[in-house]
């Protein structure tokens, strides 16, 4: 039902479960998703019928969380490319795209993660050591602060030696 909501393939949404970095529960009453991973230093719980809760936010509010760790990065193996997305609805786009691409035949390896909203500005140091001699592709929004944020991490990947592109 889930994929149904969101516009994505069952076997996206099945991997994603399997994967660690979606999971499923109640808060105040409402049926919500949270986008995680098993390190569980980043989250972001969000309502299922997309409304807003009870203090106007999309996103409820985490005590401890830290977004400099992006979702999915528990994922990363030694040799692979990345690719960010900027928050919480694209990353479930991202991962759903990477595994119907997969599923087709796709050879290319990556690691999809999400960067929970534009205004990120660093992520954790053990992350940026491991850019190094990897491609970093970054998804960003098409608006003025998606534009930001992909000029900013491209120049931030570039200086921990990653080859970067991004999409527009």
């Amino acid at each position: 039902r889930f994929a149904e909501l969101r516009g994505l393939s069952y076997a996206g949404v099945w991997t994603m479960v399997e994967a660690g970095v979606l999971r499923f529960g109640i808060v105040d009453g409402h049926k919500c998703f949270v986008l995680t991973d098993d390190e569980r230093r980043a989250a972001e719980i969000r309502r299922l019928d997309g409304e807003t809760f009870s203090n106007g936010q999309k996103a409820y509010p985490l005590k401890g969380v830290d977004k400099s760790w992006p979702v999915g990065a528990k994922l990363i193996a030694r040799r692979e490319s990345w690719a960010f997305s900027e928050g919480a609805s694209d990353f479930l786009h991202l991962f759903d795209l990477y595994v119907q691409y997969r599923k087709a035949g796709g050879q290319w390896v990556f690691t999809p993660m999400g960067l929970l909203g534009a205004g990120i500005k660093h992520l954790v140091p053990e992350i940026m050591r491991k850019a190094h001699g990897r491609t970093a592709v970054l998804i960003p929004d098409g608006d003025d602060s998606g534009a930001r944020m992909g000029e900013h991490w491209s120049e931030q990947f570039s200086k921990a030696g990653a080859d970067v592109e991004t999409m527009k």
